[in-house]
């Protein structure tokens, strides 16, 4: 990691932090023990997402191929086919009421699926020119127009 990053990463992760803590009127109404079991929850889910992220990365660098368009569209397609084997295989095992209802509404969701795997598709592009973390703190970014949008 370049030593030039670490502040920003450290601030973006901070503003992501001070942002997503709870109002002190939701806290003056609780025990205390539930925040932190869902801060507990968040940051588990965030280490598995960077986690992720640095794994994406490194298999995009690891398919090479003619050139990195070609690298992050292949990985992508893997993580998608990954992604979706599991999930058809945890709702035919534990939920096949829900897996008809979701087939039933095909035609409906076809372009939510276009356009989420067409972001993911420049992600990956990103993750393919240029470093994760620095990828990452760019695209938090999101996280001031979530704020701007709600």
């Amino acid at each position: 990691m370049r030593w030039g990053l670490a502040p920003s990463v450290t601030l973006a992760a901070a503003g992501v932090l001070v942002v997503s803590m709870p109002s002190a009127s939701r806290l003056a109404g609780s025990d205390g023990s539930s925040n932190w079991r869902v801060a507990g929850y968040g940051l588990s889910a965030a280490a598995a997402f960077g986690l992720a992220t640095i794994c994406f990365r490194e298999g995009i660098l690891a398919l090479g191929g003619s050139s990195f368009i070609v690298a992050a569209a292949g990985a992508l397609n893997y993580a998608l086919t990954l992604q979706t084997g599991i999930i058809l295989s945890y709702l035919a095992a534990f939920d096949r009421r829900g897996l008809y209802a979701i087939a039933g509404e095909w035609r409906a969701s076809m372009t939510a699926g276009f356009m989420g795997a067409l972001a993911t598709q420049f992600w990956f592009l990103a993750f393919a020119i240029e470093t994760a973390a620095r990828v990452r703190t760019l695209g938090l970014v999101e996280v001031a127009f979530a704020q701007i949008v709600t």
